[in-house]
C-alpha cells in the first residue's frame, strides 16, 4: 500500500508549504438500540431504506453516527426521532408499519406525530365512544378516570409530605353529578399537589452548582412565566424533564388507543378540541403520578451536569441530547402502564348492552389469553437508570467509586490538609487527659520490641 502524502496548506505570511494538522473526521458510532428504543436525533438526521435495510443517521457537523438494520433481525420495537432537522422517507414509514415498529417524532419536547399501523377495526366501538358523552357510562368512565389520578397523586405527596388533599377530592368526585364539576375538583386537587412539590431540591455536580441559573436549584410550580406548562415553556430542570416524559406517554397513549380500537380524538373528560387527542389526553391523567413517582426517584439518585440541560435564549429549559437518550428508553415503562388503562375503557364501553358492541379483545395486555389459560402473570418491565456522574465534574466515575479518576486523585489532595487537622486535635485532647499515644502503652512496648530487635541485629552482625 502506498504511503499517506501528508496534506499542506500555504502560509499566510510568507505563502511557503505547511502541513497540515490531521484532524480526521470523527468515524461513526454505531446506533444501537437501548431496550429496543432507537433514538435519532441532531441535524441533518435522516431515516430511509437501502437494500431493503432500515437507515438511520443522526448527529451533527463532524460528529455523525449510522447504522442499518435488516428486516429479519432488527430487534427493534420503537423509533424515536428528536429533532426538525432532515427527513424520513415513505419507504422507511412503510418498512416500520411493515415490522409493526411504531415511530414517534418529538419537537422541541412536544409530540409532533406518531405511525403505528391500526390494530382492532371496531366501528361500533368508536361509535359506543361517540355516545359515552351523554351515556351514563360515560361519567361512570370520568369518574374512575381521575378516582385513579387523584389516588396516584397522593401515593406521591405522602413520599414528599402530606396528602390531605386526597380524601376530600374523592369524596367530591363522588357526589359530582357533571363532567365539568369532576374538572372543578381535579384542577383544584391539582393545585394542592403540586404545591407539595415546593423546594424539591435538583443537585448537580459541586462544578456546576455556581454555574446554573438560581431558579433552575429547585422546584417553584408547574407554571412556566413564559406562558402555562408547555413543554416549550419549561423555566427549570424538573418541568423540562417531566414535560419530555409526558410526551413520551402521550405518544404511548395515542399508539394504545389505536391498538385497542379506540379513536384517540374522541374525549370524555377533556372537550374535543382541533389538533388534539382528547381520550389520549384522558387516558394519560391515570399514568401521569407514576412519571411524577419516576422524576422523584431520579432527582434523589441523580446528580445532574449543566451539559444535560440547555437554556434558551428567552430562558426557557430544555433538554439535551446527553438525557434524552437515556431517558427515551423509559417510554416501554408507560406502554405498559396505558396498556391496561386503554383496555379497561373499551370493556367498560362493551359492559352497556344498548350501546352494542359486543366482546372486545386485549391485545395489549393478552389479558383474554392468560384468563383463558390459567391466569398467568405478565413480566415487568424494567426501567432504565441513568448512567452514574462524577460527583464533582460530571465525567463518567470509575467502576466502584463517585468520582472519576482525575477527581480521585484531587480529592484524596483536598483532604490532606483536613485529616492532617483532625489528626492534630485528636493527639492534642489524647495527651491533655493524660493518654499520649505516641508515649507508654502499647506504643512504647512496639518501641522497645523494635530497640531489641536492631540490638540482637547489631550484635549479630559484629
Amino acid at each position: 500500500m502506498a504511503p499517506a502524502t501528508a496534506r499542506t496548506v500555504r502560509g499566510p505570511d510568507t505563502g511557503k508549504e505547511l502541513p497540515m494538522p490531521n484532524n480526521p473526521t470523527p468515524p461513526f458510532d454505531q446506533l444501537e438500540p437501548t431496550s429496543g428504543i432507537l433514538v435519532i436525533d441532531g441535524y441533518g438526521i435522516a431515516l430511509k431504506v437501502h437494500a431493503g435495510h432500515l437507515v438511520a443517521i443522526d448527529g451533527s457537523g463532524r460528529s455523525r453516527r449510522q447504522r442499518r438494520y435488516p428486516r429479519a433481525a432488527h430487534k427493534l420495537n420503537r423509533v424515536v426521532l428528536i429533532g426538525h432537522s432532515g427527513y424520513v422517507t415513505l419507504e422507511a414509514l412503510r418498512w416500520l408499519t411493515d415490522q409493526k415498529i411504531p415511530y414517534i417524532h418529538i419537537d422541541d419536547g412536544e409530540l409532533a406525530t406518531t405511525s403505528t399501523r391500526l390494530g382492532v377495526h371496531n366501528a361500533r366501538l368508536r361509535r359506543a365512544q361517540a355516545y359515552a358523552l351523554t351515556h351514563p357510562v360515560g361519567m361512570r368512565i370520568a369518574k374512575g378516570l381521575l378516582h385513579d389520578k387523584i389516588r396516584g397523586q397522593q401515593a406521591v405527596a405522602r413520599l414528599i409530605g402530606s396528602a390531605d388533599f386526597a380524601d376530600e377530592a374523592i369524596e367530591r368526585l363522588d357526589a359530582a353529578v357533571s363532567v365539568d364539576q369532576l374538572l372543578v375538583i381535579e384542577a383544584s386537587a391539582a393545585v394542592e399537589y403540586w404545591s407539595t412539590w415546593n423546594g424539591i431540591p435538583v443537585r448537580f455536580v459541586s462544578s456546576d452548582k455556581k454555574r446554573v441559573p438560581d431558579h433552575w436549584l429547585s422546584f417553584q410550580g408547574r407554571s412556566s412565566p413564559l406562558g402555562g406548562n408547555k413543554p416549550r415553556s419549561a423555566t427549570n430542570p424538573i418541568n423540562a424533564i417531566l414535560n419530555y416524559l409526558y410526551a413520551l406517554l402521550a405518544a404511548e397513549t395515542r399508539i394504545a388507543c389505536h391498538a385497542v380500537g379506540l379513536d384517540p380524538a374522541l374525549g370524555i373528560l377533556h372537550s374535543d378540541t382541533p389538533n388534539r387527542d382528547s381520550l389520549a389526553a384522558d387516558l394519560m391523567e391515570v399514568v401521569r403520578p407514576q412519571v411524577d413517582a419516576y422524576v422523584l426517584e431520579l432527582l434523589a439518585e441523580h446528580r445532574f451536569s449543566k451539559k444535560d440541560f440547555v437554556e434558551t435564549r428567552q430562558g426557557g429549559c430544555r433538554l439535551a441530547r446527553t438525557l434524552t437518550h437515556q431517558l427515551t428508553p423509559t417510554t416501554r415503562r408507560w406502554s405498559a402502564a396505558v396498556a391496561p388503562v386503554a383496555e379497561r375503557i373499551s370493556k367498560d364501553l362493551a359492559s352497556e348492552p344498548d350501546l352494542r358492541v359486543g366482546p372486545v379483545t386485549t391485545p395489549l395486555t393478552q389479558t383474554n389469553r392468560r384468563n383463558a389459560a390459567g391466569g398467568t402473570t405478565p413480566t415487568r418491565t424494567k426501567t432504565p437508570k441513568l448512567e452514574r456522574t462524577c460527583l464533582r465534574c460530571g465525567d463518567t466515575p470509575t467502576k466502584t467509586g463517585i468520582y472519576c479518576r482525575v477527581c480521585a486523585e484531587d480529592s484524596k489532595i483536598d483532604w490532606i490538609p483536613q485529616l492532617s487537622e483532625l489528626a492534630t486535635r485528636h493527639l492534642a485532647v489524647a495527651r491533655a487527659s493524660g493518654n499520649d499515644p505516641a508515649h507508654g502503652g502499647e506504643a512504647a512496648a512496639k518501641r522497645g520490641e523494635t530497640n531489641r530487635r536492631r540490638q540482637d541485629e547489631i550484635r549479630e552482625w559484629e
